[in-house]
């Protein structure tokens, strides 16, 4: 549902390029993969930073699949040669002994590293890897397609507070939750689905030396108010912590009445 107050501070943001960060270099390397596999091709080509985030997630988990396969790969080559034969126990235990630096995703005690696979997949995957030695899930190597799920419609905003991304989480409530990405310099209020309710750009074009330091001590505050449904003291704050331009501070002042702050929940004003 539209809200005028966030267009109005999306209109006068900041130019911001993907191009020269971190997120788009990791994604530019990477994204090839989507065609390779012929999955997710929709996300081989980013026209926004939410929509880069997201491609990120799908990539990581990618790139943890290949290198789970490679060590699996090569404590199969280890037992055949030591036995002659697959020992399952074995390659199992070797594996489990292996500190993998991987991205995941924490699911109440699980750590899930490949967020496009079900829950049972990502279980076999980290904790039962030697059955990927054998039918049927010797196929997963080569041919996964059919066994992806729609990871955002499965783990919904569990994706977004993960090791998959570089948000930082703010706060929340039952049905969101705000989280600021540094090189951006953007605030993401996503949503339990795993949808983004509101993006909120600081620092618009309007304010002189924009200063980035002990960020997060000063975007608390005005999320709280934002969760609080407080819509002037959110913008007051956005102002008082130099987030925003006086510019766009008298902006979205004078459209404090056109709705509630909260996206999709339009609240009656009195």
């Amino acid at each position: 549902m539209s809200n005028r107050l966030y267009e109005s501070m999306l209109r006068k943001a900041r130019i911001r390029r993907l191009v020269p960060t971190e997120e788009y270099r990791y994604f530019a390397e990477h994204r090839k993969l989507f065609l390779k596999y012929e999955v997710f091709t929709d996300f081989y080509d980013v026209s926004d930073d939410f929509q880069l985030i997201r491609a990120n997630i799908l990539l990581h988990g990618m790139e943890n699949k290949l290198q789970i396969e490679e060590v699996l790969g090569a404590l199969e080559a280890q037992s055949m040669l030591e036995f002659k034969a697959v020992k399952h126990h074995f390659i199992r235990e070797k594996f489990l002994e292996k500190k993998l630096d991987l991205p995941y995703m924490k699911d109440g005690e699980n750590k899930l590293y490949i967020p496009f696979f079900p829950r049972a997949l990502n279980i076999i995957y980290f904790s039962e890897p030697d059955k990927l030695l054998d039918y049927p899930y010797d196929k997963l190597k080569t041919d996964f397609v059919t066994s992806t799920i729609d990871p955002f419609e499965t783990y919904n905003d569990m994706l977004f507070d993960s090791f998959f991304t570089k948000l930082v989480r703010l706060s929340g409530d039952r049905t969101s939750t705000a989280y600021y990405h540094y090189d951006f310099q953007t605030i993401y209020v996503i949503n339990k689905q795993g949808t983004l309710d509101v993006k909120i750009p600081l620092f618009d074009k309007y304010l002189r030396s924009p200063n980035a330091s002990h960020i997060m001590e000063r975007i608390l505050p005005v999320m709280e108010a934002y969760f609080a449904n407080d819509k002037k003291t959110f913008i007051f704050l956005l102002r008082k912590k130099k987030l925003i331009s006086s510019k766009m501070y008298r902006r979205l002042a004078k459209h404090a009445h056109l709705s509630s702050i909260r996206q999709g929940r339009i609240a009656k004003e009195k």
